[in-house]
């Protein structure tokens, strides 16, 4: 059975704890939200260096590690997304018990 993001949160004590959370939730997405930025340019330099080696007499093993790099890459980017995503999500939470 899928859980949902509130079966996870703290339940707030009061309205301090409340705000409280909800700061350090928004905190946490603006650092995912950076953490998606860094992820992007870590995905574009694999992918520039999978182009490289595909237009070069690189050995053929080069070529696969690239390719596994950008998958990588790829993986790394979803999962700061989705870390972004459920962080805002909380903070939404904490602000909706708030008013």
């Amino acid at each position: 059975m899928q859980t949902n993001i509130y079966q996870g949160l703290k339940a707030p004590e009061d309205v301090g704890d409340a705000e409280l959370l909800k700061e350090c939730q928004d905190q946490k997405a603006a650092d995912a939200l950076l953490q998606v930025e860094a992820a992007k340019y870590r995905l574009k330099n694999a992918e520039y260096a999978l182009e490289w080696s595909q237009n070069s007499a690189e050995p053929k093993h080069w070529q696969i590690e690239n390719q596994m790099a950008v998958k990588f890459a790829v993986e790394k980017v979803a999962k700061a997304i989705d870390t972004h995503r459920y962080h805002k999500n909380a903070a939404s939470a904490y602000w909706y018990y708030l008013q």
